[in-house]
């Protein structure tokens, strides 16, 4: 942001943002960049944060980690560096069978481009085999748009979404699986939402569920499921509405608590995407996203990212790290995304082409960490 054609830094925090929450009130320093002093502030990833505080770069001046260990914060913020610790490695020997098998439940009729997204995402973030379970009727629709995605017709209503016979095959499907992907574009129909409860209920792996597949689930089903494997939820802040009883403004300015309370409460990592995305885990450990632009707000984009998360999964990673770092890797792959195409211009497909060129980057900065020591 440029006020009267230059450039603008802020010291430590922009002068009228809200350090802790990102609210904004009154005027407020619009920053190109912020430099906070030893730690970022949580409001710069938080409401208004993102905007009025512009690039974040930490000064260090000498506050040595146990000291801010000892202090008690459980918010944190991932960097290149941290991220590219975090990213599994794909050993010399593996094969596709050791990288992961991912099992996307996903699609209805309209809605073939969210099981493409969430799949393709999955194979890009390193999943070794990606199988989609689709309505039948869809399946050689998504054999024509999936070259890599092993496809599964399923059993299917009158409205061309998953019917409550499907869940026999998608729990035979996940006996050979090592994570699940439920919920992009599976439909609001009655018999659907009954058969995504019974997945969830009995899924004895790690999961994440998203879009439509929240909306058929409550707090107290998704607490009271069986299985003590990972879970993994995306909700919006609309979906986190409807799932805590929250007004929308009231998650908004309170979105690393709310976040804190339903991950505790439903015993999964809550993922609270939007401006700022919030990643909870049950244990109260807390990530705010530093990456990602408004671009991101597009149809399919949250799709991407239950593809990532399902992937992370997959190769063993618990259900925080697999949150955090899906998180980061797809607000950074749209952040390239905005660099090629603009914010305005720019789509979940974008976001998707430009994984591969994120992950790089991440391992770039793992390599240069390396070397500096």
């Amino acid at each position: 942001m440029f006020l009267c054609g230059r450039p603008v830094v802020a010291v430590d925090v922009p002068s009228g943002l809200n350090a802790t929450t990102g609210e904004a009130a009154g005027e407020c320093v619009l920053a190109s960049w912020t430099c906070p002093m030893g730690l970022p502030k949580t409001g710069f990833y938080l409401n208004s944060g993102p905007s009025r505080a512009g690039r974040v770069h930490v000064v260090d001046i000498g506050i040595p980690r146990e000291a801010s260990d000892a202090a008690g914060t459980r918010e944190n913020v991932l960097t290149m560096a941290e991220a590219a610790v975090l990213l599994p490695e794909r050993p010399r020997d593996g094969h596709k069978g050791t990288s992961g098998r991912i099992v996307i439940v996903a699609g209805s009729v309209g809605y073939t481009g969210a099981a493409a997204l969430a799949s393709m995402s999955a194979l890009r973030s390193g999943a070794g085999l990606v199988t989609l379970g689709a309505p039948a009727s869809l399946n050689d629709i998504l054999e024509v748009k999936l070259t890599e995605v092993i496809t599964r017709p399923l059993p299917e209503t009158e409205s061309r979404s998953l019917s409550r016979e499907a869940v026999p095959a998608i729990l035979e499907m996940l006996e050979s699986a090592d994570a699940l992907a439920v919920g992009p574009g599976v439909s609001r129909d009655p018999e659907t939402e009954s058969a995504i409860r019974a997945v969830v209920g009995e899924v004895a792996v790690p999961c994440v569920v998203d879009a439509d597949g929240l909306n058929a689930l409550s707090v107290e089903r998704l607490a009271g499921r069986r299985g003590a494997a990972p879970l993994v939820i995306t909700p919006h802040p609309g979906e986190m509405s409807r799932l805590t009883g929250h007004p929308v403004a009231d998650i908004q300015s309170r979105r690393s608590e709310i976040a804190r309370e339903l991950a505790e409460r439903t015993r999964s990592t809550v993922v609270l995407k939007g401006a700022g995305t919030v990643v909870a885990d049950p244990d109260g450990e807390l990530f705010l996203n530093p990456t990602g632009n408004s671009g991101l707000g597009s149809a399919g984009s949250g799709d991407v990212l239950t593809g990532i998360i399902g992937a992370f999964l997959g190769r063993g990673m618990d259900g925080l790290a697999s949150s955090s770092l899906g998180a980061f890797v797809h607000g950074l792959a749209g952040d390239l995304a905005a660099e090629k195409n603009g914010e305005m211009g720019m789509i979940a497909g974008d976001v998707l082409d430009e994984l591969p060129e994120a992950f790089m980057r991440i391992e770039m900065a793992g390599m240069e960490g390396r070397c500096r020591r």
